[in-house]
């Protein structure tokens, strides 16, 4: 053989075995890579947890009266103007009054004299007939039904009011209320005097609080989706308030208090048992069966299994995913920027 030939057979050989170390290293990296996950841990803490359930609706005053006449009429003479307070009782507007004042006097002269010559029957019949003729005339002066600010005022002297038309229109905000409409599937988790939260986007960066007042038994049909009308009574008042404007609420339904917790990404299930990854002060890493109690989405309570300041892996979804094929982590204590 010529040393041409051997020279090539030798280069041949080296680069196969170059080539071989090369994949060799590679894979081997690679699997140091899947042996070696950079790990954060927590400490278990105590806190509140909170199932919370969402809804959206309108801000209300307390009260919101609009007021109209049983009888139209004249307009003799209007009380108030729109922005001025009033009290239960005052009068508003007075419609004029010639007729049902006659009618009056004819009914009181006609109720005296069957007092005096007049069977039983006739005195009851005239007594009946002069209380309707008081309450018509009392009808033609409208006061006003609760105590608030007048904001729409409809009516001036000399103008003719219409029976049923809304003349005045009051609104007592010394209170507000949000009307609500729960999602059905929500609606059994929702009860009087439960905790609310109420943000409102007209008055960015505030969070009131309230409280449940009313949970409707019917339903109503709101744009093809069937809701539960319910009533928040917020806590506190606001110059900022405004009658209909939009309001975001998250009910509290149940809670926890000064709970063992840790986030939800902490546990992991193996058939029908929940673990958590207890890590010690070396770093070892070891599952520990646990008993989860009431979740709010991010954080769940721990009923059994761990206690308050033990370290436990953050993900223990990942350890799960390793169980069985290596049992080397590499655990970070504490995840970046702190616990």
């Amino acid at each position: 053989m010529s040393k041409k030939k051997v020279g090539i057979i030798l280069i041949i050989i080296l680069l196969f075995a170059g080539g071989f170390f090369v994949v060799r290293n590679r894979f081997e990296n690679r699997m140091e890579g899947v042996n070696h996950i950079e790990a954060e841990t927590i400490q278990v803490s105590r806190g509140d947890i909170n199932r919370t359930i969402t809804a959206s609706g309108t801000l209300a005053p307390l009260r919101d009266r609009s007021q109209s006449f049983s009888q139209g009429g004249t307009v003799e003479e209007v009380f108030v103007e729109i922005g001025d307070s009033v009290s239960a009782g005052d009068e508003l507007i007075k419609l004029k009054s010639s007729q049902q004042e006659l009618n009056l006097i004819q009914a009181r002269t006609a109720y005296q004299s069957a007092r005096i010559n007049g069977t039983e029957t006739e005195i009851n019949e005239r007594r009946t007939q002069l209380e309707i003729a008081e309450e018509e005339l009392e009808d033609r002066t409208m006061k006003a039904g609760i105590s608030g600010e007048v904001v729409q005022l409809e009516l001036e002297a000399g103008d003719e009011a219409r029976s049923g038309e809304t003349a005045v229109r009051i609104l007592d905000e010394t209170g507000y209320l949000v009307d609500l409409n729960i999602d059905e599937g929500d609606s059994r988790l929702v009860a009087v005097d439960q905790i609310a939260e109420i943000e409102i986007p007209a008055i960015p960066d505030r969070i009131y609080e309230g409280v449940v007042t009313q949970v409707k038994r019917v339903t109503e049909v709101v744009n093809n989706v069937v809701v539960v009308p319910a009533e928040v009574r917020i806590n506190g008042n606001s110059s900022d308030f405004r009658p209909g404007y939009s309001v975001d609420v998250e009910i509290i339904v149940e809670s926890v208090a000064d709970a063992i917790r840790v986030p939800v990404t902490a546990i992991y299930s193996d058939g029908e048992e929940s673990f958590a990854v207890l890590v010690d002060d070396e770093g070892r890493a070891e599952p520990v069966p646990v008993e989860a109690g009431l979740s709010d989405g991010l954080q769940v309570e721990i009923i059994s299994g761990l206690e308050k300041d033990d370290r436990i892996l953050v993900n223990a979804f990942q350890y799960s995913q390793r169980a069985g094929r290596d049992d080397s982590l590499g655990v970070q204590f504490g995840p970046p920027g702190g616990r």
